[in-house]
């Protein structure tokens, strides 16, 4: 039987999903013998999903797969008293207010602390103190590897594809988005940050990226390699060396130049740039929104006739930048899910404003992202009255909000409303018009004049 350790020669190639999967690729030379032979792969990512290996050979009935497995080995102290028992193995015995010293014992039965060893001619029930191993047992490995037992009926020479899942692969997308000195229009910047966080270095690597959610037979991140602090590589910038494709109903994101990943580092690759994005500032003030899920539930007749509910309000009007993903607005690409951070320019000088995540957001859809609170936009809502019927069980409410704009600047303000008391509703008045988001959402846009005070207020009524 000819035993075939392998370490990889030919560049691997990876498929890394943004869950925290990746699936290698890797081309084995192999040259086999007559009859049985066994391959060792080594070295492979410790987060690797066993049940996931495959090896395809090049030509097809140059070998049959007899066997394959997964070692771990990861050697430990109890693997190694494992691997001793029946030998004598030094013991360096640290006692309080005594010099260390060093026993001989031989190891009859390896169970850890519950190890049986024999001490001159006496048998002791757990560990006498460190051991100090004389040297690695042949075929001991430091790296998880994967190993076949092979069949060929006659020598050969070939190669075949190695892969397998595995965790600790994952990537997002980054943008930069830098306001331009209209404000009303951005420059993207976008990146892919790769990272390896797998017990391996993928060197020379032909890198594809999947955006969009696979479905997994196993909670996501079960394999998971443990946090580890992750050095950040040079960011490669060449221009258009990711190329975007749809791929089973996903995008499929290639990298044109082979990429060196090793363990812990995480490295950022430039797939799109976009500059004169319109996109606009919005101003929203929205009440309720951290507190309306409070009361969502209950009986409705408890809804109708509890006047608190509803009552609580914040001040905070948040401001939103938002732009169509189009060509016609400079973009209509893909953008996988990842972080937008925006900045603004404070003479020759970049100032941070704010960030929010994105979901994958095909072209032609509209982005809107939160940068933040506005300092000189105040709201106050107040509900002016409150009256429930018996009769016809049916609530009224009115209800008036306040704008102050204390900037140097006219603005609109986005005003929105949870007309979530009754499952029916009807706004009886209202001083201005108002749009219907949904089935439990009205919105008002406000025109609020510098420095000026401007109020919204409507009725509306409930019913079961």
């Amino acid at each position: 039987m000819a035993i075939l350790p392998m370490s990889l020669m030919a560049a691997s190639s990876l498929t890394i999903f943004n869950q925290n999967i990746g699936l290698v690729r890797e081309v084995l030379p192999l040259t086999l013998n007559a009859g049985e032979n066994v391959l060792i792969h080594t070295p492979v990512a410790s987060g690797i999903d066993p049940n996931s290996i495959l090896l395809h050979p090049e030509t097809k009935g140059s070998f049959k797969i007899l066997e394959q497995g997964f070692e771990p080995n990861r050697p430990s102290r109890d693997t190694l008293l494992k691997k001793f028992e029946g030998e004598k193995v030094q013991f360096l015995v640290t006692e309080a207010g005594q010099s260390d010293r060093i026993l001989n014992a031989r190891i009859l039965t390896a169970n850890g602390e519950g190890s049986i060893v024999e001490i001159d001619d006496t048998i002791r029930f757990g560990l006498p103190g460190q051991p100090i191993f004389p040297r690695f047992p042949n075929g001991t490995r430091l790296q998880p590897a994967i190993v076949w037992t092979l069949a060929a009926e006659h020598p050969t020479t070939t190669s075949a594809s190695a892969t397998y899942l595995t965790s600790g692969l994952d990537w997002t997308a980054d943008y930069t988005l830098v306001s331009g000195l209209d404000g009303e229009s951005v420059n993207i910047t976008a990146m892919v940050a790769i990272t390896n966080q797998t017990s391996r270095d993928f060197e020379g690597s032909h890198i594809k990226l999947m955006a969009g959610k696979i479905s997994l037979a196993r909670p996501e991140g079960q394999f998971r390699e443990n946090s580890r602090v992750m050095a950040m590589a040079a960011a490669d910038s060449t221009a258009s060396q990711i190329e975007e494709r749809s791929f089973a109903d996903m995008h499929l994101y290639t990298i044109g130049r082979p990429v060196t990943l090793r363990s812990g580092e995480m490295k950022q690759v430039e797939f799109a740039t976009a500059t004169g994005v319109r996109a606009h500032r919005i101003y929203i003030y929205d009440a309720q929104a951290e507190f309306i899920p409070i009361h969502m539930g209950g009986d409705p007749l408890q809804r109708l006739t509890n006047k608190e509910f509803g009552s609580r309000a914040g001040t905070r009007v948040d401001v939103f930048r938002e732009f169509e993903n189009t060509k016609k607005n400079s973009l209509g690409i893909p953008l996988p899910a990842g972080t937008f951070r925006f900045y603004e320019k404070d003479g020759s000088e970049l100032e941070f404003i704010g960030e929010q995540r994105i979901t994958h957001t095909p072209p032609g859809e509209t982005v809107r992202v939160a940068t933040g609170a506005a300092f000189d936009l105040i709201g106050k809502r107040i509900r002016q009255d409150f009256v429930f019927d018996h009769a016809t069980k049916t609530t009224t409410e009115q209800i008036e909000i306040t704008l102050h704009n204390r900037k140097d600047s006219d603005v609109f303000i986005h005003v929105i409303e949870h007309l979530s008391r009754g499952t029916n509703w009807e706004i009886l008045k209202s001083n201005m018009k108002f749009e219907r988001l949904d089935s439990n959402r009205i919105q008002f846009v406000v025109p609020v004049p510098a420095g000026v005070k401007k109020s919204v207020t409507y009725t509306v009524r409930y019913s079961c």
